[in-house]
C-alpha cells in the first residue's frame, strides 16, 4: 500500500484523481489494490503494487487516447494487471 501512495504522490494528475483505495489479499495472497477515479463511473484494477509507475503511464496513455475519444462512461472496469495492456469490460 505504500508503494501505491508513493506512486499516487507522484503525479498530479493521479493525486487529484483518485478518490477511494481498495486493499484486499496479504497474508498468503499478493496483496491487490484499485481504486475509484473522480474522473469517470468506473473502477481501476491495479492488480499487485509491482510496476505501478508503468501501470499509471498506461493508464494515463489510454485517458488521454481512449477514453477522451469514445467518452469516460463507455467502461465500468479498467484493469492493468497484464503487463503492458489496458483490459475493459
Amino acid at each position: 500500500m505504500t508503494a501505491m501512495i508513493a506512486a499516487v504522490g507522484r503525479d498530479k494528475f493521479l493525486a487529484a484523481d483518485v478518490t477511494q483505495l481498495v486493499a484486499s489479499g496479504g497474508k498468503q495472497r499478493p496483496l491487490q489494490l484499485e481504486y475509484v477515479p473522480r474522473s469517470g463511473d468506473f473502477i481501476v484494477d491495479l492488480g499487485t503494487t509491482e510496476n505501478l509507475d508503468k501501470k499509471f503511464a498506461s493508464l494515463r496513455r489510454f485517458y488521454d487516447d481512449g477514453l477522451s475519444n469514445i467518452g469516460w462512461s463507455k467502461y465500468k472496469h479498467i484493469s492493468l494487471r497484464y503487463d503492458g495492456q489496458v483490459v475493459c469490460r
